[in-house]
């Protein structure tokens, strides 16, 4: 992706980073942990895309209450989404795409904070 973008898609673009972590370390946390990639920049963009897309197929093999399956389950899902949006930015820009991705992010961000509880609430 672009280092060029506009200050409201550059600060999703983080908020995308930053969900990511999140992420990657509710994924470690898990009773079978799933390891996503830790790469910086855009060259491993789509690394991190597939290892979401698998995590989200993984998330009913894991031992845990279906709460916590669904809610991992669902922040990918959302993490993807956003990530596609942003990918779209890049293509072609939209006014609303930021927003709209900041929004899935918001959703992701939740049901990874669900996710943590979950977990928590197994220990």
């Amino acid at each position: 992706m672009s280092d060029a973008f506009d200050p409201a898609t550059s600060r999703t673009l983080r908020r995308l980073m930053d969900c990511y972590d999140l992420l990657t370390e509710v994924c470690a946390s898990l009773p079978l942990p799933i390891s996503l990639p830790k790469g910086v920049g855009a060259g491993h963009w789509s690394d991190r895309a597939d290892a979401v897309a698998r995590a989200a197929e993984l998330a009913y093999e894991i031992p845990a209450a279906w709460e916590v399956r669904d809610n991992l389950k669902c922040a990918c899902l959302l993490w993807l989404a956003a990530s596609d949006l942003l990918l779209a930015q890049a293509m072609e820009p939209k006014r609303y795409r930021p927003a709209a991705a900041t929004a899935v992010l918001l959703s992701a961000e939740d049901y990874i904070q669900d996710t943590r509880r979950g977990l928590g609430a197994e220990g």
